[in-house]
């Protein structure tokens, strides 16, 4: 019999914690356990989605000769408000607890999306790592209201529910499953064992443990071996890569399981604690998991960030001081009196102002300028609405930050070439060249245009 693994790293991992982590690529982890036979594998980084794009374009280049699975979750820091607040003021008062999630569907997707980027709003730093708190009023509000997408796994030694359990606190890890068993469902919550290297290990009293909380709750228990590396022969890579930072790593011990493991070999360590029949049962239930996992729909056209309404001047006007070239130049009209849109009404207000200060009040041959215009406002309708979005937000929203560069006594730093070829970046200080008087040298086209496709400028 097969598994389906539910908990595993890649070196992205590395990225989010700030520090060596992990050693298995994106591909080689997704090829390497349907190599070994795996019914599918779940990619579960250190708070962060960052690799599942990458993930979901190399399986979906895979050419299947038998059922896999690929999985997108997320190993979250799950804690209470209070104790998140309690550590920003003294440090490791409590622990950071690990716990994973994963997705089931594309709705349980934008749900871990939701949950993820609020551990980061709230982020703070402790040393070199950036603490990411995930919080229980976060899963009940999110998941517990539209149960069924997400599914929730106790994760490793590092989880609350492991910690209790082998702390003798047994009371107080009851309550723990029970109030993940109401937030997920029943079906959707699972305890989550890995293979102990020997007995009398943590690990090995940890899972005797958890065998006994499955049985007294009666819900499932699955497998995972928490990969931080492919293949067992690869432990010592890992360990140098481990160890080639600052600072004391007990590697040995802690990873010495946590790779890709045959199913046989798998097999052969949970026998440590379970007997065969258990063994095929638990098996059993992490393949339901993969039953269970839909097709994700994560791609679409770009999202373009605009500035929040309430953020908008609120006594900014369109003078339509420049009326009269409305009719010659359909497209500069356009923005001008035709769009609902209130952010390009403001992006229109914005240019209107810098043709004022930098055209009108300068002298120069405002038609020359409203025509350059019209030309790029064609393409920004054009392109907008082969994206389905609206462009002139992308000005808008570029101009706010670089005012707020700005505004921190900062430095706003050159930006790609073609940029400075667009004069609605001039006009709204974006750049600070004038392209017109340079005609050709500077044309339009270089920075975007439809026949090039439809994509977003640089």
């Amino acid at each position: 019999m097969n598994y389906f693994n539910i908990h595993a790293h890649t070196d992205f991992s590395n990225t989010l914690l700030g520090f060596s982590d992990a050693i298995t690529g994106v591909p080689d982890l997704i090829q390497y356990a349907y190599d070994l036979g795996l019914s599918g594998i779940a990619i579960t980084e250190h708070e962060g989605i960052s690799s599942h794009l990458k993930a979901i374009k190399y399986y979906n280049s895979m050419q299947l000769e038998r059922p896999f699975k690929l999985g997108l979750g997320n190993e979250i820091y799950l804690m209470e408000e209070y104790e998140d607040r309690e550590n920003k003021e003294n440090h490791n008062t409590y622990p950071y607890y690990h716990f994973i999630l994963l997705a089931l569907d594309t709705e349980g997707h934008k749900q871990i999306r939701e949950l993820s980027t609020r551990a980061w709003e709230r982020a703070w730093k402790q040393g070199k790592i950036y603490r990411r708190a995930t919080y229980y009023s976060d899963l009940e509000e999110i998941i517990q209201s539209n149960q069924g997408h997400v599914v929730g796994s106790s994760a490793c030694l590092g989880g609350r529910i492991n910690k209790l359990l082998l702390n003798n606190d047994i009371d107080e890890a009851d309550k723990e499953v029970e109030r993940l068993i109401k937030i997920f469902g029943r079906n959707n919550f699972y305890l989550e064992y890995q293979p102990a290297k020997e007995k009398d290990t943590e690990q090995w009293k940890a899972n005797n443990l958890l065998k006994q909380t499955a049985e007294y709750h009666k819900i499932k228990i699955i497998p995972s071996t928490d990969v931080h590396y492919l293949k067992k022969d690869d432990a010592w890579i890992h360990k140098i890569f481990l160890q080639s930072q600052e600072g004391d790593r007990e590697v040995d011990d802690f990873y010495a399981t946590t790779y890709v493991m045959f199913p046989d070999e798998l097999r052969e360590y949970s026998k440590l604690n379970f007997n065969d029949e258990e063994i095929d049962q638990m098996f059993k239930w992490s393949n339901e998991i993969v039953e269970r996992i839909q097709e994700y729909d994560l791609f679409h056209n770009p999202i373009i960030p605009r500035i929040p309404i309430k953020k908008l001047p609120k006594d900014y006007i369109v003078s339509h001081a420049f009326k009269e070239w409305y009719d010659k130049y359909p497209n500069f009209k356009y923005y001008a009196t035709e769009t609902l849109d209130e952010h390009e009404k403001y992006f229109f207000y914005q240019i209107e102002q810098g043709l004022i200060e930098k055209v009108v009040q300068e002298n120069k041959d405002v038609e020359t300028y409203i025509k350059r215009l019209d030309e790029e406002f064609e393409q920004f309708k054009l392109i907008g609405e082969a994206l389905n979005t609206s462009i002139p937000c992308y000005f808008s929203s570029m101009s706010k930050i670089i005012d707020l560069i700005w505004e921190a006594n900062s430095l706003a730093m050159p930006g790609r070439g073609s940029s400075v070829a667009c004069l609605c970046n001039y006009l709204l200080d974006v750049t600070q060249v004038d392209p017109v008087p340079l005609g050709d040298y500077l044309p339009f086209f270089r920075f975007v245009n439809l026949e090039r496709g439809a994509e977003l400028p640089d």
